[in-house]
Order: C-alpha cells, then structure tokens, then sequence
C-alpha cells in the first residue's frame, strides 16, 4: 500500500519544523498500515498451513485400510507438532490427539481462530478443553 505524502501534509504544519512533524505523520501512518498488512497476510498463511494439514488428516483417512478402525489411525507427526505448536500459542494445556480424527477436529476448532470475522464456538472449545472463559478445563 502506498501513501500520497502530498495528500498527508496539513497545511497548518507548514511553519517552524512543519515539514519534519508532517513527514513524522505520515512515517508513523505508514508503519501503522504495514504492521496491519502483516498480520493479514500472517493470519492467511496460517490457514494455509492448517489446510495442508486437515487435508493430510483427511488423506489419512481415506486412505487407510478397510480393516483399520478409525481409532487406530496415529495423526501424522507435523499435525501433532503443529497442533502442540498452537495450544501453546493460546495458552492451552497440551492435549495430543487420541487418533487421526480427533487431530483432524482439533485443528478445524484452532482455524477458527484465524479465520477473518470467526467465533470459537461450543462445539471447537469442547475439542480444545478450553472452557469459555478461556481457562483450561
């Protein structure tokens, strides 16, 4: 994103050290704009991340043999460790995934929370163990 630095600079700014504190302004609306350009950006590649790894959980499932249960299927190692990763990052207690499946619950629960405009509903809080007040339960 780029700034019109003339369209910035107020007039009345124009007297002793004007142009210094209107460059000031507009440096400091900058960063402003970039830092938020970042956190998107970071938010997104996070639900990138966590599409290849739903999408490794669903492979494992539909891939498994006709005479595996369902609970015997062992998440892949970066799922776990990705899901480790992000329960630390919120503060959660570390819970691993009993099997594939649960994995593949826990971390459609943990996309809600970089999903734009998302709640952390009932349902992915029952998942995580995190009660709604945020403590651990």
């Amino acid at each position: 994103m780029t700034l019109n630095r003339a369209l910035t600079i107020d007039r009345t700014q124009v007297g002793t050290n004007g142009f210094l504190r209107a460059t000031v302004a507009v440096a400091l609306q900058r960063r402003r704009h970039e830092e938020q350009d970042a956190f998107v950006r970071w938010r997104q590649d996070m639900v990138m991340v966590l599409d290849v790894a739903i999408g490794q959980c669903e492979r494992r499932n539909l891939t498994a043999p006709v005479n595996m249960r369902a609970s015997d299927l062992r998440p892949p190692d970066l799922v776990m460790a990705l899901i480790e990763e992000l329960q630390v990052t919120h503060n959660f207690e570390v819970r691993f995934p009993s099997n594939n499946q649960h994995a593949l619950d826990m971390l459609l629960a943990l996309q809600h929370f970089y999903l734009a405009y998302a709640d952390v509903d009932d349902a992915a809080r029952e998942v995580l163990g995190v009660s709604a007040a945020g403590a651990v339960a």
